[in-house]
């Protein structure tokens, strides 16, 4: 079994002592998303194949990350990491502080692995080609040494997220076109881009939650019920939708 820690809010940000006394008491609430019934999964540590945490700041989770570790979990990280004015990411802390984050995360876990989301690329005339390829190489000069992968996404205009950017248009070729351009400037640091729900000729598709990260002979199945394109293996959220903070313009969960 993988836990998905979690695609539907920010637990290492805000929900770390909780999830940390259900993973060591074996019990996880669960709350349906679509008909709020609660129901409860029970488990042993040897039920758990690995951890998948999904954070913008994972921070206030270190104290439990270094138990988690001692303990013998399995886990990596999916860390998002922008540069987007405080308009669209309002609650978040400056960009330097978060690089500064994402970098003394990866002291903590080592060997265990960061994956870097570039996510999700929203195109407009604020937001143009060149804003991403500089934002994006900014990033990646401070972080590259800690990160094992990058995964990059392009807004989808859920209804909830349309009503913040009226005017945006999408726009294939210039999607395609900026995912290229950001993986020219990945290999220049030794990395690649992968896509994350979308696909690109000559660009590899994203599995953000991968098994065989925890262990290449082990068993897994497609997660199926994630958008067409998703190529995830099944795993179980304990997130619930619309307890995140941050509060981003551009987020499906909020």
């Amino acid at each position: 079994m993988i836990i998905s820690a979690s695609r539907r809010t920010d637990i290492p940000a805000f929900f770390g002592k909780n999830f940390f006394d259900s993973l060591i008491n074996g019990t996880f609430k669960i709350v349906n998303p679509f008909n709020r019934k609660v129901s409860y999964l029970t488990f042993q540590q040897s039920d758990i194949d690995g951890i998948v945490f999904w954070s913008k700041n994972p921070k206030p989770f270190f104290p439990y990350l270094r138990e988690i570790k001692d303990r013998g979990f399995q886990f990596y990280f999916q860390f998002t990491l922008n540069n987007y004015p405080e308009k669209i990411e309002p609650y978040l802390a400056n960009i330097k502080e978060r690089i500064d984050i994402f970098n003394e995360l990866a002291t903590i876990i080592k060997p265990y692995k960061i994956i870097w989301r570039y996510d999700p690329i929203i195109l407009s005339s604020n937001f143009n080609k060149d804003f991403h390829k500089e934002n994006f190489e900014m990033i990646l000069s401070q972080i590259n040494e800690n990160t094992y992968k990058i995964t990059v996404s392009i807004v989808t205009m859920y209804r909830k997220i349309k009503k913040f950017f009226p005017n945006i248009e999408k726009n294939k070729k210039q999607e395609e076109a900026i995912i290229k351009e950001l993986n020219l400037i990945a290999k220049n640091y030794g990395k690649i881009v992968t896509t994350c729900c979308y696909k690109v000729a000559g660009i590899e598709s994203a599995k953000c939650v991968d098994g065989k990260i925890f262990n290449p002979k082990l068993a897994v199945k497609k997660h199926y019920g994630q958008r067409a394109q998703c190529r995830c293996d099944k795993s179980v959220d304990i997130g619930e939708y619309g307890t995140c903070k941050y509060r981003c313009l551009y987020c499906y969960a909020r």
